[in-house]
């Protein structure tokens, strides 16, 4: 704890240390060239989002990565590492009230204060579809598609999770109607994702070229189905269960626990609302799936395509 508190109150930023890390930064940067499943995801993001920061990579730009100099670190540091705002979760075999008067005693006097930095403003919702498309060498063409979604707050929040869960998975309807059925995929999936922003549900496939137009119907045909019609109680159950399931042995990590403990906190959820991810989950029924369905789902989409061809950049 005595490092972790050191490099928070006094980082340093060595030259040397900056440049290693951009290298790596940049070579992950160049890897995701050749990679056509990360491609689509990325191209996804700045499909859906027009305006708000989750269209950027998190990696940055090559342009930007290289002008960055240890002076803008230092200065972008002290504006956003606030003492009020540090949140540190711990979890183990540890004396809480020990932990406690060891960081205080390590934090104390640590007094700093930044202007108020104003949040970025919503992503405005759309109703027509929007496209992007980018050709590379490649064998396969890679879909997402997807909608805006909600934020962590949301009480629609469970209803999404599960939602996504009747879609996703090797029992999921789109494993079993696009790829067991209709051969259409290599993979494929369902995606959701509720941040301190309006977050996003999707569908990716990956297909032969000409099962494109094909693929995409079906991914469109599977979540609207979810609007004109309840899904089975075994359906839903099966999703619950397995949530459940998977949540569960995620809990007999501590890591995963300090993780679910520390999110909670930085996303102002309710003190211990990790601990009753199951109760929520329970209470989702198959006529909030059709609700959740027609409130996000009802919208415009996005559509993201990295498929075979020269690399001729974006259409």
């Amino acid at each position: 704890m005595e490092l972790l508190a050191s490099l928070l109150r006094e980082p340093v930023f060595p030259e040397e240390d900056l440049n290693r890390v951009r290298g790596l930064v940049l070579a992950s940067l160049r890897r995701e060239q050749d990679q056509p499943r990360i491609m689509v995801n990325n191209l996804f993001f700045e499909t859906l989002y027009r305006q708000h920061p989750y269209r950027l990579n998190p990696l940055g730009k090559e342009v930007s990565l290289k002008k960055l100099s240890r002076e803008k670190l230092l200065d972008f540091y002290q504006i956003f590492s606030i003492p009020e705002k540090l949140v540190i979760a711990i979890s183990g075999d540890v004396n809480g009230e020990q932990v406690e008067a060891k960081l205080e005693e390590l934090f104390q006097g640590w007094e700093k204060t930044a202007e108020a930095i104003t949040p970025p403003a919503p992503e405005p919702e759309f109703d027509q579809p929007r496209e992007k498309i980018i050709t590379r060498k490649a064998s396969q063409t890679q879909i997402m598609l997807g909608w805006l979604g909600a934020e962590i707050t949301s009480p629609d929040q469970p209803g999404i999770e599960v939602l996504s869960e009747i879609l996703a998975g090797m029992s999921g309807r789109l494993f079993v109607e696009l790829r067991d059925k209709k051969s259409l995929a290599y993979e494929l999936g369902a995606y959701h994702l509720e941040g301190i922003e309006t977050g996003y549900i999707s569908g990716y496939i990956g297909c032969a070229p000409e099962k494109k137009t094909e693929a995409i119907n079906g991914i469109l045909t599977e979540f609207g189905k979810l609007k004109e019609e309840l899904v089975s109680e075994e359906e839903l159950n099966r999703a619950k269960n397995s949530l459940i399931g998977n949540y569960e042995i995620e809990l007999q990590n501590n890591l995963n626990v300090a993780s679910h403990m520390f999110f909670d906190e930085v996303f102002n959820l309710e003190f211990g609302h990790w601990q009753r991810y199951a109760e929520r989950i329970e209470k989702v029924s198959v006529e909030d799936i059709q609700r959740v369905a027609k409130k996000y789902l009802s919208k415009g989409y996005a559509l993201a395509i990295i498929e075979p061809g020269s690399d001729s950049g974006k259409k």
